[in-house]
């Protein structure tokens, strides 16, 4: 396993989420609507802007 200086400051389960996201995903029969690099990019957005008020 890779070593990563940040990873104790994460919860395992969103670790095994952006693991599963980076993930070549397989084909969706539908075809996907978002490629995987936006959908990441805009999950890392959503994550920024939420406010550090709570």
């Amino acid at each position: 396993m890779f070593h990563d200086p940040e990873a104790f400051q994460r919860p395992r389960a969103f670790d095994r989420l952006r693991r599963k996201m980076l993930a070549p995903a397989p084909a969706h029969p539908a075809g996907a609507s978002v490629a995987p690099g936006e959908l990441i990019a805009r999950i890392d957005a959503m994550l920024k802007d939420r406010s550090p008020e709570r």
